[in-house]
């Protein structure tokens, strides 16, 4: 398994550990599509409100991560593979392509507030909808997309990857806790 390479670094201006300065949120530097790595994630306390959280590692400055092309509801989009994201991301300019060829699509108002790890602002969203993806090998699962308004990539997260065999884990140790 590959260990990230900031784990135990030291950020030279914040002199926090497990980032490198380049991505580092204390300083005044340009912002990019990872922040902040770490070791271990906490989600947000679960609250009675009507939002949810989900999160992403990536969709800006991503021209290093793997990609793929599948049919979302028969348009060909190419996406970035997240293992990291709980959701499906697409741009509002892949969604009007999905449009022109879908003529039942509708855009629904969606509650969900979307962050990559570490940022403090969600990403903008339009809304959501439901449709079919199929990969090259023709294996199909329908999903919830969330459109971004912003210019970023089209992003598949882990549950949908591992639905259409386009990921799969293999563990090869047991995690034993050790007290």
């Amino acid at each position: 398994m590959r260990s990230c390479p900031a784990q135990g670094t030291e950020c030279h201006p914040c002199h926090k550990l497990n980032h490198f300065a380049k991505f580092c949120l204390s300083s005044q530097s340009t912002t990019h599509g990872v922040q902040h790595v770490t070791s271990e994630v906490t989600q947000p306390e679960p609250s009675s409100s009507e939002t949810d959280d989900e999160y992403l590692f990536t969709i800006h400055n991503a021209t290093s991560h793997p990609k793929t092309t599948v049919l979302i509801n028969g348009v060909p989009v190419t996406v970035i593979v997240d293992s990291g994201a709980s959701v499906k991301v697409l741009n509002s300019a892949t969604v009007d392509r999905i449009k022109t060829q879908n003529a039942n699509f509708r855009l629904t108002p969606s509650t969900v507030k979307i962050r990559a790890y570490g940022a403090e602002q969600p990403l903008d969203i339009a809304g959501q909808f439901t449709g079919s993806i199929i990969t090259s090998s023709g294996n199909s699962t329908e999903v919830t997309f969330y459109v971004s308004n912003s210019k970023s990539r089209c992003l598949l997260g882990f549950d949908s990857l591992t639905a259409l065999g386009l990921l799969s884990v293999n563990l090869t140790e047991q995690h034993r806790d050790i007290t």
